[in-house]
């Protein structure tokens, strides 16, 4: 059991800090420029733009931080289904990063 509680703990500081990258450079400026740069690309990918929605690529990383974030406290600082909330959604990101 405390195992899991130590994985969970890892891997919810894990998605928090990634999502902190996305949101800010004052982490590490070059992997958030990367970020940047890449999110370019995954926005001319964007499921949805066959539907004729199209995203802003500021917004994508922007929104995608956000999740990783609060998915990632949720993951590290919450029990039952709040918890297993926040594994659903941090697998879905996961998928859906291309």
């Amino acid at each position: 059991m405390a195992l899991l509680f130590r994985l969970r703990w890892l891997l919810g500081c894990l998605f928090m800090l990634l999502g902190l990258v996305k949101l800010t450079d004052c982490i590490s400026a070059d992997v958030h420029q990367h970020a940047k740069r890449e999110f370019i690309k995954f926005a001319k990918v964007f499921p949805l733009n066959d539907l004729g929605i199209t995203v802003d690529p500021s917004m994508y990383l922007a929104a995608v931080g956000w999740i990783e974030v609060v998915a990632g406290f949720l993951l590290t600082f919450s029990t039952g289904a709040l918890q297993e909330i926040s594994t659903v959604v941090l697998a879905i990101v996961m998928m859906a990063d291309p």
